[in-house]
């Protein structure tokens, strides 16, 4: 394997890992809003504001590194 060769594999690899991540972010997202929502008759309203704030702070992060 010459060295254009392994940069291009590396380079490959740094993008699988970057959608990884971004995946994982997505992921986690998700699970905290079912397990958010699936308590929402116990919250106040000013508790799920936070909660959605959050979520839509790390939802904004990760739309915009993809970007």
């Amino acid at each position: 394997m010459n060295e254009q060769e392994k940069s291009l594999l590396i380079e490959q690899l740094s993008n699988i890992n970057k959608n990884l991540i971004t995946h994982n972010q997505i992921m986690s997202v998700f699970l905290k809003f079912a397990l958010d929502s699936s308590s929402f008759k116990s919250k106040t309203i000013n508790e799920i504001k936070a909660s959605t704030k959050k979520q839509n702070e790390i939802l904004k992060a990760i739309h915009e590194s993809n970007f």
